[in-house]
């Protein structure tokens, strides 16, 4: 499954439309089917908004598909709250 496909899921798990989706990350329908159809990558950044306001692992979200050179050039530092 690609992130893409991980990401539809999770979307429509929580009965959401493309839209709803992308305005939790300041993000328009176009740029959420563009994720979804895996031609654009979202930065870890918005992975994180996401996780948060749909109370989904960060960690999951961060990991699942995001390229490991997005990863390390990130300055700042993520943390997860486990609890």
């Amino acid at each position: 499954m690609s992130l893409g496909d991980f990401l539809r899921q999770i979307r429509m798990r929580h009965n959401m439309t493309q839209s709803e989706f992308g305005d939790i990350c300041y993000r328009n329908k176009d740029m959420v089917s563009r994720w979804e159809n895996d031609k654009e990558q979202p930065t870890i950044q918005e992975l994180t908004q996401l996780a948060k306001k749909l109370r989904e692992p960060v960690l999951l979200l961060v990991t699942y598909g995001v390229a490991v050179n997005d990863i390390l050039e990130t300055k700042k530092a993520y943390t997860v709250n486990l609890c």
